[in-house]
């Protein structure tokens, strides 16, 4: 009798513990995701566009359709997720299936002072997302083309401490590779690096300045640090001039722009963890002997692991397009980016022409949907009571 009162007793105190654990700001209880979204075809959206930025790029804010799933992949691999806060320009750009009940909906006024707005850049959402009212301190940058291949645990994103992990290098970056490669993206991460390294100087300890490229995942945050992140960098006018501009690549304004969510990432390392470059180049050497493992098992019909992330591409080209969707669906990775990359030339067979508009291939986008219906058919909690065939813009 003693014995089991005794027993009892233990099991309330671990259960108090975690309970308090869980409600504990210093710890991941609750974990809201933060979801941008966009849907370039809402009426209007592109003449504000074109009048604050000049020439719109479809492919950088047409919707494929890929949000349903993002959320279906959330619902079923990540259940303990909190809120979801989809981020939107303003209301106009909610899908009609949207369940409202469920789905927090976050405008850009709500967050971003009045004189950057209208913006149409992600990196602007992202210097303010602190500013999110009630944003949980521990929370996840999201976008709306990441998706998740398989269960994760909150224990993937933040440590025992509730600190964000985001523990994976998938290269470094150094300046000599900007001598190699010329194009827009490199030079952003190169800036990247230039600011951290001009803006935190003496404040970085011995041995830890190395940056690395993080790849096309979901980033962990602390709201708390992610503000001061920003506030750390913001006196470096790259960095400044990024995070208040209307477009990517705005031509009012010389473009030295800076990568934010990997600034955080790396800022967090070299700051916060004070993580040893040599241990960083470590564990990037291993991570991508892995992934070169995990790929020659796979291309000789071998069985391997889940991969942890690969990125798949939409393009006007029905054929390339099926053999990546076909490449996905046989064996997604825990994490995958499909990018939209409808923006080469292709001609129909009834001599249209699909190339750098609004049009994507219906093959295409035929091949994609049917990918994901096939890895992520059930409607989840997110959806609402629409047309279960209301693919595109809403």
């Amino acid at each position: 009798m003693g014995g089991n009162s005794l027993k009892r007793r233990g099991a309330n105190r671990r259960k108090l513990t975690q309970e308090t654990r869980l409600d504990d700001s210093s710890g991941p209880a609750a974990i809201d995701i933060v979801l941008f979204h966009v849907d370039g075809l809402v009426e209007g959206y592109r003449d504000l566009y074109e009048a604050h930025c000049g020439p719109i790029k479809p492919c950088q804010v047409r919707d494929l359709g890929e949000l349903r799933y993002v959320l279906r992949s959330i619902a079923r691999f990540a259940p303990w997720a909190g809120r979801i806060l989809l981020v939107v320009q303003d209301r106009s750009h909610i899908p009609s299936w949207i369940n409202e009940e469920v789905v927090s909906v976050v405008v850009h006024a709500d967050f971003i002072p009045s004189h950057l707005l209208p913006t149409f850049q992600v990196s602007t959402i992202q210097g303010h997302l602190h500013r999110i009212p009630d944003l949980s301190e521990q929370c996840i940058q999201w976008c709306d083309d990441y998706f998740l291949g398989g269960p994760v645990s909150p224990e993937f994103f933040f440590d025992a401490h509730g600190d964000p992990r985001n523990e994976v290098y998938d290269s470094p970056v150094w300046d000599v590779l900007g001598r190699v490669r010329t194009d827009l993206y490199m030079r952003s991460l190169l800036n990247t690096r230039r600011v951290l390294h001009e803006s935190l100087g003496s404040r970085l300890a011995w041995g830890t300045s190395a940056c690395f490229l993080f790849p096309h995942l979901p980033v962990a945050i602390r709201r708390s640090w992610w503000a001061e992140m920003v506030e750390a960098l913001n006196n470096h006018p790259w960095f400044a001039q990024t995070i208040t501009r209307r477009a990517r690549g705005d031509v009012s304004e010389s473009f030295q722009d800076v990568i934010v969510d990997l600034s955080f990432v790396t800022w967090v390392d070299m700051v916060k963890r004070r993580r040893l470059s040599a241990v960083r180049y470590l564990r990037c050497v291993g991570m991508q002997f892995g992934r070169l493992l995990g790929t020659l098992a796979q291309s000789f019909g071998a069985s391997s692991p889940q991969v942890l992330y690969g990125t798949f591409k939409v393009r006007n080209d029905p054929v390339r397009t099926e053999a990546d969707m076909t490449r996905l669906a046989r064996k997604p990775p825990r994490f995958y980016c499909v990018n939209d990359d409808a923006y080469d030339h292709q001609v129909d067979a009834d001599g249209r022409v699909y190339h750098d508009g609004f049009d994507v291939h219906p093959e295409s986008l035929r091949a994609f949907h049917a990918a994901m219906h096939r890895l992520l058919p059930t409607p989840c909690r997110y959806e609402g009571t629409a047309d279960p065939d209301d693919h595109v813009g809403g």
